[in-house]
């Protein structure tokens, strides 16, 4: 367990760190695209911390949490459109803030890819 605990922290901090790099150097370019940025970031980093927490519980054996992760689907997916419109409203004319929001969803699923892929979390408990 002390592995995917180490993995979503370093995924949780990571895609958080993009997350506000990120976001200031969009809001050099365009306001509306740096507050769809972090706010979808930032949202997307909860749902993932929150399942995540949810996904040990179910591997610590309490079956009564394994109802919650399916309605942690639905409810994740609700979080995810109230952040697209949302961020919708922050440029309704030219879709910057949904593109924002967008990109800071879709940033902790590239970051997990990557994470996963290259095993840094795993090198890093090696040392």
């Amino acid at each position: 367990m002390e592995v995917v605990q180490r993995f979503t922290r370093r995924v949780t901090w990571t895609s958080l760190v993009l997350t506000v790099a990120l976001g200031a150097v969009a809001a050099l370019f365009n306001a509306a695209l740096a507050k769809g940025l972090w706010l979808g970031g930032v949202s997307a980093c909860a749902m993932f911390l929150l399942w995540a927490r949810m996904a040990l519980r179910v591997q610590s054996g309490n079956r009564a949490v394994s109802f919650a992760i399916m309605q942690l689907s639905f409810v994740r997916l609700a979080v995810y459109a109230l952040v697209l419109w949302k961020a919708h409203s922050f440029d309704p004319e030219g879709w910057r803030g949904f593109l924002g929001a967008v990109a800071g969803l879709s940033l902790v699923y590239v970051v997990t890819i990557v994470i996963g892929y290259t095993g840094s979390d795993l090198r890093e408990a090696s040392k």
